[in-house]
């Protein structure tokens, strides 16, 4: 696992690789818990990773919550493919965005917060 900062504030990137599974799930919570802020964005870049288990999948969905608790928000890079079969399978795309690459993601993020602004 890799963490860059390769997007402006308030993201924060988290770089994926190999299997999330048991072994991994407890580094990647370390490694978010340290990352979690007020409104944040936290974005996991799964290109990289070759598998996803159950507990990958509840990693997933922990954070997603708590990072609604904190005003903020999960985002996830993973292109079509075998993982994010694995995602769909699982209902996590339909709770968690998924996006090909940062610029689609950045692109959504700036609809939706026009629609935000729209609102207010």
């Amino acid at each position: 696992m890799l963490s860059a900062t390769r997007l402006p504030e308030p993201y924060q990137y988290v770089v994926l690789g190999g299997e999330l599974d048991e072994v991994s799930a407890g580094e990647l919570l370390s490694l978010c818990e340290e990352k979690l802020a007020p409104r944040c964005r936290l974005v996991l870049d799964l290109r990289a990773v070759s598998d996803l288990d159950e507990t990958g999948v509840g990693v997933l969905v922990y954070l997603y919550k708590r990072l609604r608790w904190f005003g903020g928000r999960l985002r996830l890079l993973c292109p079509a493919g075998p993982l994010l079969e694995q995602l769909t399978i699982h209902g996590i795309d339909g709770l968690i965005p998924c996006f090909a690459d940062e610029q689609a993601m950045l692109d959504a993020d700036a609809a939706e917060a026009a629609l935000e602004q729209g609102w207010q």
